[in-house]
């Protein structure tokens, strides 16, 4: 027998006993315990964590999926489904009581309405101007104030600060209360100036 065929055979002979001893490694048992079961016969995976989101496909009862976060409302889970991201409404998973441990992955964005929006340091008009955000960008919404006239903004080049909510297509009010409420900010809309 050649060296090759040898080696082979003992590779072969290794991965046998390891199945047979239960050996799982590491890595494998990380992957097994964030998977989730489905529940139901079949349960549409949406592009996004709502049923507003278009339909990106379905999963049937008993198929099991890696299981990558949730939203902030907690009713939806984020799938891997096809290699791709997913999003199930949790009813339908055995799993239930895994939710909470999940990290929220949901990101809530927001289009810039106005020809140039300025970005602030606080939730104030008189607040130091970090920068400006032109027509149309597309920002993510990390925070909001708790009377919902401010919102706490992450733009592509990785910037934080605070723009006026008015300024900023959102979509519905449902939608914008899911933004992450951040402490109460003092004097939040005591001076008038838009921008």
């Amino acid at each position: 027998m050649n060296r090759t065929k040898v080696n082979r055979i003992a590779v072969i002979g290794l991965l046998v006993a390891i199945a047979t001893i239960g050996v799982i490694p590491t890595f494998a048992q990380d992957t097994v315990s964030h998977l989730i079961t489905v529940s139901a016969n079949s349960v549409r995976v949406r592009f996004g964590p709502d049923t507003g989101y278009a339909i990106l496909g379905y999963v049937h009862q008993g198929e099991r999926y890696a299981l990558l976060g949730r939203d902030t409302t907690g009713f939806w889970a984020q799938i891997e489904y096809r290699g791709m991201t997913g999003w199930v409404n949790w009813n339908f998973i055995q799993e239930t009581d895994m939710l909470k441990t999940q990290p929220i992955t949901e990101v809530i964005g927001g289009r810039v309405q106005p020809d140039i929006l300025h970005i602030r340091l606080t939730p104030r008009y008189d607040a130091d101007l970090l920068g400006n955000l032109p027509r149309g960008e597309i920002v993510d919404l990390i925070g909001r104030d708790d009377g919902s006239e401010w919102v706490k903004v992450q733009t592509n080049s990785g910037m934080t600060g605070w723009v006026a909510q008015q300024y900023l297509n959102i979509g519905s009010e449902a939608y914008f209360l899911r933004i992450p409420l951040l402490s109460r900010v003092p004097g939040v809309g005591s001076n008038f100036n838009p921008q």
